[in-house]
Order: C-alpha cells, then sequence, then structure tokens
C-alpha cells in the first residue's frame, strides 16, 4: 500500500461522493437496496478506494467493512474474496508484522464456528423459562420470579463466559501475528459484557489497560504504535465475521444531510446485525482507536489504550448515563411504541430497567461485576431493601430474557418487534403478570429517579405497584384486568388523586369497555369527560373520537356523524397542531377510513374527509407521511372515476402526482416499486376519453349506498 497525495485524496473524494449517488439509485426510499448485484459492486470499489488511504488505519477498517458488504452480497463473486483477502494481506504488511502469511480470513471462520457455539446452547438453556400468570398466588407469583432471576443469571454468566473466550482467542491470535508485545496489556470489556448482560448477537465494546508506569517509558509511542496495528487487526478478524453492518462504520460519503449527527441514510438488510466492534458513529467508538474525528457534538478525539489509573478521563459513563436518564420516560417510550405499531426491546423494556440499576451503582460506587451482583451487593450494605433487591433482581432479569428472546428468533441484533400487536409478545415471553411487573418495576425506578428519592433516602425501596397501572395494563391490552382494577379503583379511590389523573383513568376506562363490546358504559364515561376536558384540545378529540365511535355502535349514525364533523371543524380552526395532537388527527382519519368499525363515514366519504385532514395536517417534513397523503389523494381521485365525476377525478389526481413529484419520485422508479404510482394517470387518461355522465357524486349520501 501506498499513501495517497493530496491531489489523489481530492480525486478519491469525489470518485466516493459519485459511488455515493449510484448507491441511492439502487435503494428505495427508506435506504434499502433494491439491486444487490449492482450495490455490491459499488461496495467493493468504495472499499478498494479506502484501502488506498493507507496508512490510515480507521480507513483499513472502513475497507474491510466495505469490502465484506460486497462478499455478502455476491458471494459467488471471486474476485471480491480476492480483494478482501488481498487488504488483509496489505495490513498485515503495513502493519510490519512477525507472521505475514497469517489468513485472516480463516481466522474469521474459525471465531464463527466458536460464535455459533455458543448461540446453539444459548438457545437451548433460554427455553423452558416460566411465564407468570395473573391468576397465580402472591407466594406463586415471587417464587417464579425468583426462579427467573436464578435461570437468567446462570444464562448470562455462561454467556458472559463464552463471549469472553472468544474475545480472548482472537486477541491472542492477535498477539501471536504482531509478535511479542512490548509490554503487559490487557483487553477491557465495557458494557453489557462489563454488567454481565451481554448476548451472543452484543457488539464487543472495549479498551486497552496498560500497566502503570508505561506511559513514562522511552519507547511509550512505540508501544502504542504495536497496540494500535493490534487493534486494526484485532478489529479486522470481527469485521470478516459479516455480521458488522456498514452504516456502523460511519462512511462520510454516506452521511445523510437531513441528519445532524452524520448517521448514514443507507439501511443495511442484507448484513445480519451482530458481534461487531462498537460503532464509530460520535456517540459510540468505545473501542482503543476510540473517536478519531472530531464532531460538532464532540469536538474532540479519544484514545482508549491508556494506564489503568487513568481509566476515568476516558470512559465518559456518568455524562453518557444522565444523558440517557434524560432522555428516558418508560411510559412516553410506551406510547410511542402502541402508536407505531413498533417496539423498540432495547429502549422501552431493557433499558428501562437496567440502565437505572447502573445509575444506582454508580451512585453508591458498587464496583461488582455483574448487574445481579451488583445488587446483592447493595442489599448487604443496606443501601435498598429486600423487596426491592428481589424487584430489581426481576426487571433485569426479564429484561435480558425479553432481547435474548428477540435477538434469538431474528438470529441478529434486531431491537424491534414490529407485529401489529407486540405487547401480545412480550406476554408470550413473560406472561400477563410477568410483562405488566416488568413495566410497573422500571416505571416505580423512573419515579425514584425523577423525584431523587435514590439520593435523598438512606435506603431505597420501590413499590412493584406504579401509580401507572392502568396504562401498563391498557398497553397490553388486558382490558378484562383493567376493568377489575377499575372497579376497585372508583370503590377505593385514593384521595389524593389528581383531577387530571382521574380523567386520564376514566378516558382508558371508556376505551377498555368499547374494546370488550360495552358500548353503554363506554359512552357514559366519554359523555361525562366530554363535560370535563373543553379546555384540553388534545383529550377533546379523542373523546369526540369515542363519542362517535360508541354512538355508531349504538346505531345512532346521525348523531355519529355530528360529532364525527366536529372534531373535523375543530381540526380545521386550528393553525397549528402539535406532535401529540397530530398523531390524534391522524388516529382519527385512520378511524373515519374504516367505515365498518369507527364512525359509519362511507368508504369513499371518509377517504375524502381522510384527504382534507391530511392536508391540513402538514406534514411535508416526513416523507412517509407525505406519501400517505399522495396515496389517499390517488385512492379518491379512482373512487370519483367509478362514481363518474372525471372533472373532480382529474383536480385530485393532479394534486397526488404534484406531492409524488415533491418527494423526486420519477415515474419508472416508482413503478418498479409499486402500482399504486401509475393510478392517477390511469385516472386523468380515463377522465380524457370517457363521457362525463351520471350524477355528480353527493358526499356521504350516494357513496355510502354504493360502498
Amino acid at each position: 500500500m501506498t499513501c495517497a497525495s493530496a491531489s489523489d485524496a481530492d480525486r478519491m473524494w469525489q470518485r466516493q461522493r459519485e459511488l455515493a449517488r449510484q448507491l441511492r439509485t439502487v435503494c428505495d426510499d427508506e435506504g434499502k437496496e433494491t439491486d444487490t448485484i449492482k450495490s455490491a459492486s459499488i461496495f467493493n470499489e468504495m472499499g478498494s478506494l479506502y484501502s488506498m488511504k493507507s496508512p490510515d488505519k480507521i480507513s483499513l477498517i472502513r475497507s474491510a467493512a466495505l469490502l465484506n458488504a460486497a462478499v455478502i452480497r455476491q458471494p459467488s463473486n471471486k474476485k471480491y474474496e480476492k480483494d478482501l483477502k488481498k487488504l488483509c494481506h496489505d495490513i498485515l504488511a503495513t502493519a510490519k508484522v512477525e507472521q505475514l502469511d497469517t489468513d485472516l480470513v480463516t481466522i474469521s471462520c474459525d471465531v464463527m464456528k466458536l460464535i455459533n457455539g455458543m448461540r446453539k446452547k444459548t438457545k437451548e438453556r433460554l427455553n423452558g423459562l416460566p411465564k407468570i400468570s395473573y391468576d397465580m398466588t402472591a407466594s406463586e407469583k415471587k417464587r417464579l420470579e425468583t426462579r427467573v432471576v436464578s435461570k437468567m443469571q446462570s444464562l448470562q454468566d455462561f454467556i458472559t463466559e463464552k463471549y469472553t473466550e472468544i474475545m480472548r482467542y482472537i486477541s491472542r491470535k492477535c498477539e501471536r501475528i504482531m509478535g511479542g508485545a512490548p509490554c503487559k496489556f490487557s483487553i477491557t470489556g465495557m458494557g453489557s459484557l462489563a454488567r454481565g448482560e451481554i448476548t451472543p448477537y452484543s457488539d464487543f465494546e472495549h479498551c486497552i489497560l496498560l500497566k502503570e508506569g508505561v506511559q513514562y517509558r522511552e519507547n511509550y509511542q512505540s508501544i502504542l504504535e504495536y497496540l494500535r496495528w493490534f487493534s486494526v487487526i484485532f478489529n479486522v478478524i470481527v469485521v470478516n465475521l459479516q455480521e458488522t453492518i456498514v452504516p456502523c462504520v460511519n462512511i462520510p460519503s454516506l452521511a445523510d444531510p437531513k441528519k445532524t449527527d452524520g448517521s448514514s441514510w443507507l439501511f443495511d438488510v442484507p448484513t445480519k446485525c451482530g458481534i461487531s466492534f462498537d460503532g464509530m458513529k460520535f456517540f459510540a467508538c468505545k473501542m482503543p482507536l476510540g473517536r478519531t474525528e472530531k464532531t460538532q457534538q464532540k469536538p474532540w478525539t479519544t484514545e482508549l489504550i491508556r494506564s489503568k489509573n487513568k481509566k476515568g478521563h476516558f470512559m465518559e459513563l456518568m455524562p453518557v448515563l444522565q444523558e440517557d436518564l434524560e432522555n428516558l420516560e418508560v411510559l412516553s417510550s410506551i406510547y410511542h411504541a402502541e402508536s407505531k405499531k413498533k417496539l423498540d426491546i432495547k429502549r422501552v423494556v431493557y433499558r428501562s430497567s437496567t440502565l437505572f440499576v447502573a445509575a444506582l451503582t454508580s451512585l453508591h460506587a458498587v464496583v461488582e461485576g455483574s448487574t445481579f451482583s451488583a445488587i446483592n451487593q447493595m442489599l448487604e450494605n443496606k443501601l435498598i431493601t429486600e423487596e426491592t433487591a428481589h424487584l430489581l433482581s426481576y426487571a433485569v432479569a426479564a429484561s435480558c430474557q425479553v432481547r435474548l428472546l428477540v435477538y434469538m428468533k431474528e438470529q441478529s441484533q434486531d431491537d424491534h418487534i414490529n407485529k401489529d400487536m407486540p405487547q401480545q409478545t412480550l406476554i408470550g415471553f413473560l406472561g400477563e403478570w410477568g410483562a405488566v411487573s416488568l413495566f410497573q418495576i422500571a416505571d416505580a425506578l423512573n419515579k425514584a429517579f425523577i423525584k431523587a428519592e435514590v439520593v435523598c433516602k438512606a435506603v431505597l425501596c420501590i413499590s412493584s405497584k406504579a401509580d401507572r397501572e392502568f396504562s401498563i395494563l391498557s398497553f397490553f391490552g388486558l382490558y378484562d384486568r383493567f376493568l377489575a382494577q377499575y372497579q376497585r379503583y372508583l370503590k377505593f379511590r385514593p384521595a389524593n388523586v389528581s383531577s387530571s389523573e382521574d380523567i386520564f383513568i376514566k378516558e382508558s376506562a371508556a376505551t377498555a369497555y368499547y374494546m370488550k363490546d360495552q358500548f353503554e358504559n363506554s359512552l357514559s364515561i366519554h359523555r361525562w369527560l366530554e363535560g370535563q376536558v373543553t379546555k384540553n384540545s388534545f383529550i377533546t378529540l379523542s373523546v369526540m373520537n369515542g363519542i362517535a365511535r360508541c354512538l355508531y355502535q349504538l346505531g345512532e349514525k346521525s348523531e355519529s356523524r355530528r360529532y364525527t364533523e366536529e372534531v373535523k371543524l375543530k381540526v380545521s380552526q386550528k393553525s397549528k397542531l402539535g406532535d401529540d395532537e397530530k398523531q390524534k388527527v391522524l388516529e382519527t382519519i385512520h378511524n373515519m377510513d374504516e367505515a365498518e368499525h369507527g364512525h359509519g363515514l362511507s368508504m369513499l366519504g371518509g377517504l375524502l374527509d381522510m384527504v382534507d385532514l391530511h392536508l391540513h395536517v402538514n406534514v411535508d417534513d416526513k416523507p412517509k407521511e407525505k406519501l400517505e397523503k399522495a396515496n389517499a389523494l390517488e385512492v379518491w381521485a379512482f373512487g370519483l372515476v367509478e362514481l363518474g365525476d372525471h372533472d373532480s377525478a382529474m383536480v385530485y389526481a393532479t394534486k397526488a402526482l404534484k406531492v409524488f413529484a415533491e418527494q423526486n419520485l420519477t415515474e419508472k422508479k416508482a413503478a418498479s416499486q409499486s402500482e399504486i404510482y401509475l393510478w392517477p394517470y390511469y385516472v386523468i387518461s380515463t377522465a380524457h376519453v370517457k363521457n362525463k355522465v351520471g350524477p355528480r357524486y353527493v358526499r356521504h349520501s350516494t357513496a355510502r349506498d354504493i360502498c
């Protein structure tokens, strides 16, 4: 390898940008590739360009990731495999290693066999964990919770041990390749590995620690250089496992201009996300080479190769922890997940408990290895009560269990449950009581931190019964349980319940009654709410939606129509909608579209309402919602053609085409993705050739009869 000159570097950068543009043409709007053969060729050339930046170490790791991306997409192409092996050889030559003839790709294959063995045994041991039901007695529930804790602690210890052995295996291979180390050093795992919460698909956050005094040696710089090349080879072996997604290495030419953090627009589907080094994004970089590029958010560089007494200078634990805690509010995450029908396991389930426990151990300077050991240590030091220790242990165990089950099922580090009802998946994992209990504990922990109880109280005591149990039961769709609790709430309503909380509980109860087909009970509560929430436009929309739905189900369709029109009127009178209100309006639109299940609107009448509301909500900054608006316009136009109103159909079809054009969709590209894009053209052409006969469409009457 030879170092590129300044002019060569400029030409390479221009070529990188051109390749990025070419890659964009073979990806859809979400950044997913539509032609992996073409993208493989692009990745291969991008990787070759990065190899020319040698001896820059970060560029060589990026080169390995890009060349592997090409091999993953077209494994039959021998040139791609040859280019990858050449890069590995050139890295060893540049590092001036002792064992130059080593095949890094073969080493990665051997490591993969060890990883697959770990994953197989993990899957076997993960089966058979108990599910906890509401119908069990309190003692039975606690006994099963204790069993879950014991089994998960044993399983996490097993995974941690095997994962550590695999990383130790790679480390020893690297040391043999490099030749004798100039000093003693240790590779130290951080993050979930340090806490004993690692999974068989987790990335490896680590640093290199040196014995105190090494930094004063005359050959200290050569020692650092040895360890830097050691880290490069280590990372390349990990990248060759082919579980490092391209966005992980933060390719500058693939940065999304709409994102301030420099994240990639590419969504790397072909690469299975699994064991890799910590990413190169500014908020990551927990690897020996650290953060080598300054960013606007973090305008400094770090290197995680230090002597042991300086460990605290670069781990940046507490600032990151504080930032995470400030951004985490478990029940707002629940609402987000419910509205999006997509549950982020890592954020909503795993971090909602483990992050708080990590914060507790940091506040009390508990240095025990695993999270379970740290909880026991806090109990021994009388920092928490015995009941709190049990609840924390169960929350950590259940969180780790859910994450493991999702990862093992998807065979990748996939943090999302994308099913229509992700809540039911959680119940399937833990049982009804187990799932609800986990969220109750997380909510109680959240409140303890908000109220500063973790600092102000000598002994932390949390209860498994959080104030928001109604929210959690509603989230999981456990309406029978909810209504049973609601009846107890009405009988023993606490005197200190605020009016806003009472309104929230009653609104949730109205929904629960509706979901159980008890429409009169639901309508009664909604009527009461109607007189309480006139000043809150967000809740007003929800209440009026509820009244309209109940009236429709009870056969009072004209009254249902009146409430529906009031909702629309209230929306049209608002100059600007906040995010929560926008979500509620879009929910209203959805309800209007579902004639037989909502407001009694006709199919086409509902679509026109949907069009009008979409236009008013003004979602131009969100491409997905904008395309929803275009789809609503074109479907409405198509319906008007069927009714014979071709003039109006042309107006709406033209509006749809305008929205598509604003999204920079070409006819060829869109047609290859969806036939829907061609509907406006069909509408316009049909309008020109057909006779405009028949009555004009009368909204909410003629269409209702047709549908």
